[in-house]
């Protein structure tokens, strides 16, 4: 099937996705750090380590080279 989407199999039409992905808005930032958090504890990491990615993860605004704006993790 991913042949099919990919339109790799002559006489089968290429299949247009149903959803795409849009930018994160500013105003969503705290609530994509959220979701970034709980899912990196997802994976059963200790107290410890999690206490120390709480710094980390939060999402900011940042203006990289070339770009017009991007979302990126903290780095300090």
């Amino acid at each position: 099937m991913l042949a099919a989407r990919t339109g790799l199999v002559p006489g089968v039409p290429l299949m247009l996705p149903t959803f795409y992905i849009r930018p994160a808005r500013v105003a969503e930032a705290a609530a994509l750090s959220d979701l970034c958090f709980r899912s990196k504890a997802v994976w059963g990491y200790d107290p410890e380590f999690m206490a120390l990615m709480m710094p980390v993860i939060p999402l900011r605004r940042t203006i990289p080279t070339g770009a017009a704006s991007d979302f990126g993790h903290r780095v300090d």
